[in-house]
């Protein structure tokens, strides 16, 4: 069987890194990139064969323009298989990997765990407006950093906080040469927010960003 772990555009080299159950990397001509391959004996859903792909994928990132990382899974017979489930997604794997040309993915999460006092209960109204403002207060937070941060990113995805320390949960899409203004923005919100706990982490391959390119019949 084949398993797919990304499609990469101008790609330079194959990593050194080995394939699922320690097979040789491949690459085979799609569109116009190269989708990254091993052979592989048979099914393996284990946790190590799921590192084992994020590995391959993430060595891929300094190696080409841009890459687009198939979910984790995607397994074919044979080439002609693979071709045939990619011609069924013309022109998507083309038009991703344009966009993701040159970018990678950072995320950013921040964090308040600070103890605060409840509003009282005893008053129905007041309570709700003292949690209405409680959320008002984490919104501005998070949109302070968020609005910086998306100008520098060819594009975002925020999660929406639920109840907790969580402030903020954003992905963003960034390209190579842009990668230091945008940490010099995450610095500069930390310094000037020194209560909170904010977490940058990356460059990944762009995951977040990869959806529409699921080739697997």
């Amino acid at each position: 069987m084949i398993h797919l772990y990304a499609f990469a555009r101008n790609l330079t080299t194959l990593p050194a890194v080995r394939g699922i159950g320690g097979g040789p990397l491949e690459t085979l001509a799609v569109e116009d990139a190269d989708a990254v391959v091993s052979r592989v004996p048979k099914s393996d859903v284990s946790q190590e064969a799921i590192l084992q792909h994020g590995l391959v994928v993430e060595a891929l990132v300094d190696r080409c323009d841009g890459v687009v990382p198939a979910r984790f899974g995607e397994r074919f017979a044979d080439d002609e298989a693979l071709r045939a489930a990619v011609e069924r997604l013309r022109p998507s794997v083309g038009e991703r990997l344009r966009d993701l040309d040159g970018c990678v993915e950072i995320a950013v999460r921040v964090l308040d765990a600070r103890e605060r006092d409840s509003p009282s209960p005893t008053d129905g109204r007041g309570y709700m407006r003292a949690k209405l403002g409680e959320l008002h207060e984490r919104d501005a937070v998070a949109e302070a950093l968020h609005v910086p941060l998306e100008r520098e990113a060819r594009a975002s995805i925020v999660t929406p906080p639920c109840a907790g320390a969580v402030v903020h949960d954003g992905a963003y899409l960034v390209p190579r040469a842009g990668l230091g203004t945008f940490q010099d923005r995450v610095d500069k919100y930390a310094g000037a927010h020194p209560e909170l706990t904010v977490l940058c982490t990356g460059p990944w391959a762009p995951y977040s960003f990869a959806a529409g390119t699921e080739v697997a019949a």
